[in-house]
């Protein structure tokens, strides 16, 4: 019969109720002599490969490994049962009956209250919770780094109550007051319970903790994965606790009534995608939002649109709707082409850009939803001369259009018409969004505009410039406060550089060789 105790712990200690798994196996190793969790666990006879990333995550889904500590610690292989977890796809885990983000879970990073150590003699459980940054008992700011050598905490020390690096007493460091409201919200995810949220309808409705983590995720994100609107796997769980705390502020201010009002929270998106509000299109910033929240982090439409927009965003009317149930049959180009107040040239470049399909068969004619989308492409989506000089933000001509490979006409098959598409703009404008976001948003700089209008052809040394910052090939610049190209401040080195290049191309070459570069 295989016994209920294990050799290598001396001193039984139980788990406390609502104590943190890593917490409690460093107590009882520390108890027992052991100069970790580590050395405790291979003492146990379990595998230790793979724990840097976390002491809770890992064993938390080994319910044989928790078996183990149970009976080792105090002779019961269910004692911390209550710690057991299942793997999700995501990656997340379900614990304590709830759906718990893996980027929602400190796993190397370690918070204390220090007088919680001093008065309890343990880690609670919640603050191993990212969106917890305060203890909502004693008011005060959670500690995620040595007061003395200033290194951030982790489990792999020998002692509860000191720094692993230099040995300071935990308890000892002094903590930073926080107000109620920041405490409420530290309450609300410590629950691990659902949410009231409150979007444009103005009545709140409950959801899922895991929706809302991601909401705190998306606060949190720098600016530059807005602009890019990548999702990354894992960043919130290396935030320091003062970067997680100012979400925690923001959702502190949108939280009334014991409801998050997600309106509150626009700043956040209209702050990351500012640059988006030079492109002279209704709800271009909204739209870019979404991206992100929606597509990426799997935010629900309504809380998306309640985070981004002050009101919900319009929809396109259905041709049923417009014409009452009876919209007209379309069965032929010219039919088209006359709807569409165009010619069969546009026709065609709607069909090319996959605006129009071609109809299945004679009888039914086109698409009326198709129809009316190939209508508000051609009045908003795409860019007239007027609009495109405001954007580049240096005087540009046809002619400057004719010779570009940088800004191509939206239509191909119509030489004539030279409009740009505002799809292809914005995308530009979200790259050098990131790349402007990613360097820390300089606000220094030779302003391009200036340099370029020293020039004979001022849209071609912007569009190379804008090139170059695509592409990475520029020095962290400056934008802003317009957001236009011209509006860009590149560094002397760049502008040397970029004096050099047009210099040596104004001294002999065709016009054609303007703008050679492509993205």
């Amino acid at each position: 019969m295989e016994p209920d105790w294990l050799p290598g712990c001396y001193r039984n200690l139980p788990c406390l109720p609502g104590e943190a798994l890593p917490g409690y196996l460093l107590r009882l190793a520390e108890a027992n002599g052991y100069e970790s969790i580590a050395a405790l666990l291979r003492a146990a006879g379990i595998n230790t490969r793979g724990l840097n990333m976390g002491y809770s995550s890992k064993l938390r889904t080994d319910a044989e490994a928790l078996a183990i500590l149970g009976r080792m610690a105090v002779g019961d292989p269910g004692h911390l049962s209550g710690h057991a977890a299942k793997v999700l796809d995501g990656p997340a885990f379900f614990m304590r009956e709830c759906r718990v983000d893996s980027d929602a879970l400190l796993h190397e990073r370690v918070q204390v209250c220090p007088q919680c150590l001093a008065e309890d003699g343990y880690i609670k459980e919640e603050l191993e919770l990212a969106p917890v940054t305060v203890c909502s008992t004693h008011k005060v700011l959670l500690v995620d780094e040595c007061p003395d050598c200033g290194r951030s905490l982790d489990w792999k020390r020998s002692s509860l109550m000191a720094c692993g690096h230099c040995g300071a007493d935990l308890r000892m460091a002094t903590p930073t007051p926080v107000g109620a409201d920041v405490c409420e919200v530290a309450e609300d995810f410590a629950a691990l319970a659902p949410f009231r949220l409150v979007t444009h309808g103005g009545e709140p409705a409950a959801d899922m903790w895991d929706l809302m983590f991601r909401i705190f995720k998306a606060l949190a994100l720098p600016d530059a994965f807005w602009a890019s609107t990548e999702w990354p796997r894992r960043v919130v769980q290396f935030m320091p606790v003062k970067e997680r705390h100012a979400v925690v502020g923001l959702l502190a201010k949108a939280r009334r009534g014991g409801s998050y009002f997600l309106s509150d929270l626009q700043p956040k998106a209209r702050a990351a995608l500012a640059p988006m509000l030079a492109i002279p299109r209704p709800y271009v910033l909204e739209q870019c939002a979404l991206l992100l929240l929606q597509s990426e982090a799997g935010i629900t439409k309504e809380y998306a649109e309640a985070m981004c927009s002050q009101q919900p965003l319009p929809r396109a009317a259905k041709g049923v709707e417009i014409f009452s149930g009876r919209p007209p049959s379309l069965r032929t180009p010219d039919e088209v082409a006359a709807f569409l107040a165009s010619d069969w040239q546009t026709v065609e470049g709607l069909m090319a850009r996959k605006v129009l399909t071609n109809p299945i068969d004679s009888e039914h004619g086109y698409d009326i939803d198709e129809l009316l989308a190939g209508q508000t492409f051609l009045h908003l989506g795409v860019f007239t001369l007027a609009e495109m000089t405001a954007i580049v933000g240096v005087p540009l001509d046809w002619d400057d259009l004719v010779h570009s490979n940088f800004l191509r006409p939206w239509n191909s098959r119509n030489p004539s018409d030279l409009r740009v598409a505002v799809g292809e703009v914005v995308s530009i404008q979200m790259e050098l969004a990131a790349k402007w976001a990613a360097n820390g948003r300089p606000t220094s700089g030779v302003l391009l505009r200036d340099f370029a209008l020293r020039t004979d052809r001022p849209f071609q040394v912007v569009s190379e410039a804008v090139v170059l910052a695509l592409r990475g090939d520029l020095n962290p610049f400056g934008w802003g406060p317009r957001f236009d190209w011209g509006g860009l401040k590149i560094s002397e080195q760049d502008e040397r550089r970029l004096s050099e290049m047009f210099r040596t191309q104004l001294s002999g070459s065709s016009k054609n060789h303007f703008g050679h570069a492509g993205v």
